[in-house]
């Protein structure tokens, strides 16, 4: 019987070599990137009072996703990038094809959990509202590695 076991983690890629120790430690683990649009995630930093400035927080952003995106290259059998906004989509096959990937079948009785369990904002702050400036700076910033990740 085989053991399958996971764990979230939003600080890796950032000047480390938490992810290739995995993957030694590892040598048949399934790496899976969720990458979200750049401008939301520093919407909701700022929310949850984690943001250390709209710049330094992009630069953060492009740093990050560069890695998981270079890892993603070279371990491409092994690893999946999946934007986090395709995944909690109810009518996306994303979770499906992740399940598939990972050796799973993906039930309707566990489509439906997942559905009820999606992020809500009931007792937490909603993300702040960024200007069009902000959004624009952002943008500028992020713009090659958010194109290669395939947002726009």
């Amino acid at each position: 019987q085989r053991v399958h076991w996971g764990f979230k983690e939003i600080r890796y890629g950032l000047n480390d070599r938490v992810v290739e120790m995995l993957a030694d430690l590892y040598p048949n683990g399934r790496f899976v990137f969720i990458v979200r649009h750049p401008v939301d995630v520093i919407a909701s930093k700022i929310s949850a009072r984690a943001s250390e400035g709209i710049e330094a927080d992009a630069r953060t952003w492009v740093a990050q996703n560069t890695y998981f995106l270079r890892f993603s290259r070279e371990n491409s059998e092994s690893s999946s990038i999946i934007h986090y906004e395709e995944l909690i989509s109810y009518d996306s096959q994303q979770l499906s094809r992740l399940f598939k990937w990972l050796g799973f079948a993906l039930s309707d009785r566990q489509r439906d959990i997942i559905e009820t369990t999606k992020p809500s904002y009931k007792g937490r702050p909603r993300p702040a509202k960024l200007t069009d400036d902000e959004i624009n700076d952002i943008n500028k910033i992020t713009r090659e590695i958010r194109g290669e990740l395939g947002y726009s």
